[in-house]
């Protein structure tokens, strides 16, 4: 296999679960009680069987769910794949992150550690969040984490939504000039994760305060973030990506983006909490890490013809505005 159909990134979900309470997600409903899980020795046999088989800058992704439910797994897991020689990061609410944790993530090993920060006001966040104190709990991470900066880099997501719509330009201004953050990387409020599919999602009683309903307003936010963007501000999207989200608030029901998934060719994997590889969330699994090794599994009969499915897929997924756009 050449370097380039080479798989570039894994998403690998130790859990689904959540201690937190978030608007935007509903992973924190998750019961994974009934959840057969591969052992540690059985994650770390799998990822052994990633060699050779993956690209030069592989990347894992620790993401859920919440990781941090699983604290001592994480640490061994990351310490694991940076001796293969993979790169690694990982995607938390940072709410359970001590002084002496953070230390043992910068020991690990760990390149990039992402967290998630709706609004620098505390009653938006927290009413995010679904708990209070959320927002000085993240805080505090990021004072634990500050001094490992320069060998882990810390980065900081966040979503373009209503409620904190009027505070993004705060943010952004605030993360520009904290010299520990790398910067500030916004996606689009979707239907929230680990909901049925309703049509028109965004018009329900459930999720409708979830949705930016002045398009002018909107509009002016998203142009601001692009000036800065243009002038130097510590912003990862680029400017096509901000144009994307202008076309996506106008017509969220009717949007598909222009060219095909990304994910063909596999360019991408996830592994789910109980072993399960897929590589698109929305086709079937091509198997659990507990019955086989990566190879057999990315060269079997089920991985061509789920490639065939998503080749062809035209499903409105609007994860392509977010986790996987990328510029033509």
């Amino acid at each position: 296999m050449s370097e380039n159909n080479k798989p570039r990134m894994c998403n690998l979900s130790i859990t689904l679960g959540c201690m937190l309470r978030c608007k935007i997600c509903y992973h924190w409903q998750c019961d994974e009680k009934n959840t057969v899980r591969p052992i540690l020795q059985q994650w770390k046999d799998f990822l052994i069987s990633l060699k050779g088989h993956v690209a030069s800058d592989f990347t894992v992704v620790f993401g859920g769910g919440e990781p941090l439910l699983f604290p001592e797994m994480l640490i061994e897991l990351v310490t694991f794949c940076c001796g293969l020689g993979f790169r690694t990061a990982l995607a938390t609410s940072g709410h359970t992150i001590t002084k002496t944790y953070a230390r043992s993530l910068s020991e690990s090993g760990l390149n990039n550690i992402d967290l998630t920060i709706f609004s620098l006001n505390s009653k938006t966040h927290d009413y995010v969040r679904g708990v209070p104190g959320s927002l000085q709990r993240v805080l505090e991470a990021i004072e634990y984490l500050g001094p490992f900066s320069e060998k882990l880099k810390i980065g900081i997501n966040t979503i373009i939504m209503k409620p904190s719509l009027h505070e993004l330009l705060e943010l952004t201004d605030w993360v520009n000039q904290d010299r520990r953050l790398t910067g500030v990387y916004y996606q689009a409020i979707t239907r929230p994760f680990h909901t049925p599919f309703v049509e028109d999602w965004h018009k329900t009683e459930q999720y409708q305060a979830l949705w930016p309903d002045n398009q002018y307003e909107f509009e002016k936010i998203i142009d601001a973030l692009i000036i800065k963007k243009k002038n130097g501000h510590h912003i990862a999207n680029p400017v096509s990506q901000f144009e994307l989200f202008k076309a996506f608030f106008r017509n969220p029901s009717g949007f598909i983006k222009p060219y095909r998934c990304n994910l063909v060719g596999g360019k991408f994997f996830g592994i789910n909490s109980d072993g399960s590889v897929y590589m698109c969330p929305y086709f079937k699994s091509l198997g659990k890490i507990t019955d086989t090794d990566f190879n057999q599994l990315w060269s079997s009969l089920r991985c061509n013809q789920v490639k065939e499915e998503i080749a062809q897929c035209k499903t409105n997924c609007h994860h392509l505005v977010n986790c996987w756009y990328e510029e033509d």
